[in-house]
C-alpha cells in the first residue's frame, strides 16, 4: 500500500463535520490515523523481532546442548550395551572354562584310578612273587598245578589290564581333543575381549572429550540463561509499555465504534430515503402500466383500422374483377363501397370520440398526479414529460386518423370518378393502400419501440433497485463483520494481557499482535470497501437520474416526429422526397 503524505496544518485542525463524507458520514482522515497506528505497530514488531532473534539464538544454543546431551546419552547407552555384551561373553567363557575344569578333574580322577589300579597290580605282582618264592620252597609236585592256575590268573589279569589300558587311552584321547577345543575357544574369546576392550577405551576417550565440550557448552548456556533473564526483564518492561499502548488503541477503537454508530444512523437515514425512492418508483411503474394499457388500446384501434383497410383492399380486388365484367355491377359495388366507407368514417369518428374521452381522462389523472406529487419536482417533471409524450402520440394518432379520414374521402371521390379514369385510379388506389400499409407498419413499429423502451427502463429501474438493496445488505454485513472483528480484537487484547505474567509466552504474544494487526488491516479494508460502496451507490443514483433524463429526451424527441401525409388525388404515387422524409422519420422513431 502506498504511504500517505502528512496532512497540512489547516486540514489537521479541521473538525469532524468538515472532513467527513456528507453522504455516508465516514471521515477522510481515518486512513491517516490507521497509518500512524501501523507505523507504531511496525516499530513494536521490529523491537519484538530483535528480541525474538536473541531468544531464537539462545534457543538454538540450548537445542545444540540438548542434542549433544542426547548424543552423550546415546554413546553411554552404546557403551553400556557393549559392556553388557562383553560381560555376557565373559560369563559364557567362564562357563566353558568351568566345564573344561570339570572335564580335567574327571581325567585326573581317571588317571588316579589307573595309578591306584597299577599300584594294586604291583602289589599283587609282589605278592605273587612272594607266593612264587614260597612255592619254590614248597614241593615240586604241587608246582605244575599252581603254575597252571597262576598262568590262567595272569592271562585273565593281562586281558583285564589291556582292556583298562585301551579304555584309558581312548578316554585320554577324547579328553585331549576336548582340551584343544577348549583352548581354541578360550583364545578366540580372549581376542574378541581384547578388541572390545580397545573399542571401549576409544569410546571412553571420545566420551571424555565430549564431556569437556559439554562442560564448555554448559558454561555458555549459563551465560545465555543470564542474558535471557535480562532480556526477559526488558521484555516484561516492554510488555507493560505495550499494554499501555493497547489501552490507547482500545480507546481509539471505542472512538471508531462511536463513528461507526454515527455511520449506522446515517445509513438508516439513507435507507429511509431509498424506501421513499422505491415507493416513488412503484407509483411511477403503476403510471407506466396505465400508459402502456392506453398504448395497447390505441394499438388495437390501429389494428382495427388495418383490418378495415385489408377488407377494403379485398373489395377493391373484387371490384377490379367485376369492373371488366360489367360496369353496371361496378357502379353497384361503388355504391356499396361508399356505404362501407361511410361506416368506416363513422367508426373513425367513434374512435376520435373515444380518444378525446381518454384524453380528458388522462388530463384529469394528470391533474390528480400533479396535486399528489407536488413535493417531488424532479419525479414530477419526468411524469409530465411522459404525459407530454403520450399526448403527442395521441395527437399524432388523431392527426393520422384525420389524415386517414381525409384519404378515405379522397378515395371515395376518386372511386366516384373512377368510371372515367379506371386504370389510373386503380394504380393510385394501390399505391395509396401500400402507403397506408407502410404507415400502419411504421405506427406498429413505433408502438413496439415505445413498449420495448418502457420495458427496458422498467428493467433498468428494477436492476438499480436490486443493486441498491444488495449494497445495503453488503453494508450491513460489513458492519456486522466489523463488529465481529472488534470483538475478536478485544478478545486478543485480553489474551495478551493474560499472557503478560508468563515469561515463556512471547510467541503467543507475537501471534496475538500479528492477529491484531491483521484485524486492523481487515478493518481498514472494510472501511475502504464501505467508502467505495457509498461511491458506487452515489454513481448508481446519478446513472438513474441520467437514465430518467434520457427517457425524457427520447419522449420529447418522439413528440417532435410526425407521420408523412398521403399523396393527393390524381398523383401517380409518392415522390422521392416524400419517401426520404418517411425513411428519416422512421429512423428517428427507431432511435
Amino acid at each position: 500500500m502506498q504511504v500517505l503524505k502528512p496532512l497540512p496544518d489547516d486540514l489537521a485542525d479541521t473538525g469532524r463535520d468538515e472532513n467527513s463524507c456528507s453522504f455516508c458520514g465516514v471521515s477522510y482522515l481515518i486512513l491517516h490515523e490507521v497509518e500512524r497506528l501501523k507505523r507504531r505497530i511496525a516499530e513494536l514488531e521490529t523491537e519484538n523481532a530483535s528480541l525474538m532473534r536473541i531468544k531464537s539464538s539462545a534457543q538454538s544454543s540450548q537445542m545444540n546442548t540438548l542434542n549433544s546431551m542426547d548424543a552423550l546419552t546415546n554413546l553411554t547407552e552404546a557403551f553400556k550395551a557393549r559392556a553388557d555384551e562383553a560381560s555376557a561373553e565373559r560369563d559364557r567363557a567362564l562357563v566353558k572354562t568351568k566345564e573344561m575344569e570339570e572335564k580335567n578333574q574327571a581325567l585326573l580322577m581317571c588317571i588316579r584310578r589307573l595309578q591306584v589300579g597299577l599300584g594294586s597290580l604291583r602289589e599283587e605282582v609282589a605278592s605273587l612273587r612272594e607266593v612264587l618264592q614260597c612255592l619254590k620252597a614248597t614241593d615240586a609236585t604241587h608246582i605244575p598245578g599252581m603254575m597252571d592256575a597262576l598262568h590262567r590268573l595272569i592271562l585273565s589279569l593281562g586281558t583285564s589290564y589291556s582292556e583298562q589300558l585301551e579304555a584309558s587311552e581312548l578316554e585320554g584321547k577324547r579328553l585331549q581333543t576336548c582340551l584343544s577345543a577348549a583352548h581354541e575357544d578360550l583364545r578366540i574369546v580372549k581376542c574378541t575381549l581384547e578388541e572390545e576392550i580397545a573399542t571401549l577405551q576409544a569410546t571412553l576417550t571420545e566420551v571424555n572429550s565430549h564431556n569437556k565440550v559439554l562442560g564448555v557448552e554448559i558454561q555458555e548456556l549459563k551465560e545465555t540463561i543470564s542474558l535471557l533473564t535480562a532480556t526477559n526483564d526488558t521484555l516484561e518492561k516492554q510488555i507493560s509499555v505495550m499494554t499501555v499502548e493497547i489501552d490507547q488503541l482500545r480507546t481509539e477503537l471505542q472512538m471508531r465504534i462511536s463513528q461507526c454508530s454515527n455511520l449506522n444512523t446515517s445509513e438508516k437515514e439513507n435507507i429511509q430515503r431509498i424506501d421513499l425512492l422505491t415507493r416513488e418508483l412503484q407509483t411511477k411503474n403503476e403510471e407506466l402500466a396505465d400508459l402502456l394499457k392506453q398504448l395497447k388500446n390505441s394499438r388495437e384501434n390501429a389494428e382495427f383500422l388495418q383490418s378495415n383497410l385489408q377488407s377494403f383492399q379485398k373489395e377493391l380486388s373484387e371490384f377490379h374483377e367485376l369492373y371488366h365484367a360489367d360496369l353496371n355491377s361496378q357502379q353497384y359495388m361503388l355504391s356499396t363501397l361508399s356505404d362501407r366507407l361511410t361506416g368506416a368514417l363513422a367508426q373513425l369518428r367513434k374512435l376520435e370520440i373515444e380518444t378525446t374521452a381518454k384524453h380528458t381522462a388522462l388530463e384529469q389523472e394528470l391533474s390528480e398526479l400533479h396535486k399528489a406529487l407536488a413535493t417531488e419536482k424532479a419525479d414530477s417533471t419526468t411524469t409530465k414529460q411522459k404525459y407530454l409524450e403520450l399526448q403527442g402520440e395521441q395527437e399524432t394518432l388523431l392527426q393520422h386518423n384525420r389524415k386517414l379520414s381525409i384519404e378515405l374521402e379522397d378515395l371515395k371521390n376518386a372511386l366516384q370518378a373512377s368510371s372515367k379514369t379506371s386504370s389510373v385510379t386503380e394504380e393510385t388506389l394501390r399505391r395509396k393502400v401500400r402507403d397506408l400499409q407502410r404507415d400502419n407498419e411504421l405506427l406498429e413499429k413505433q408502438v413496439l419501440d415505445t413498449e420495448e423502451k418502457a420495458a427496458q427502463l422498467r428493467k433498468e429501474k428494477e436492476h438499480q433497485e436490486k443493486l441498491i438493496c444488495d449494497m445495503d445488505l453488503k453494508i450491513q454485513d460489513m458492519k456486522a463483520y466489523i463488529v465481529d472483528l472488534e470483538t475478536k480484537l478485544a478478545e486478543k487484547t485480553l489474551e495478551a494481557e493474560s499472557l503478560q505474567a508468563d515469561a515463556t509466552s512471547a510467541k503467543l504474544l507475537e501471534e496475538a499482535r500479528k492477529h491484531i494487526s491483521d484485524l486492523e488491516k481487515k478493518i481498514q479494508c472494510l472501511q475502504q470497501t464501505v467508502f467505495k460502496e457509498c461511491q458506487e451507490r452515489s454513481d448508481l443514483l446519478h446513472a438513474l437520474s441520467s437514465l430518467k433524463a434520457q427517457n425524457a429526451e427520447l419522449s420529447s424527441g418522439r413528440t417532435n416526429t410526425s407521420t408523412p401525409a398521403l399523396p393527393p388525388l390524381g398523383s401517380t404515387g409518392p415522390t422521392q422526397s416524400q419517401k426520404n422524409q418517411r425513411a428519416s422519420v422512421f429512423q428517428r422513431s427507431r432511435h
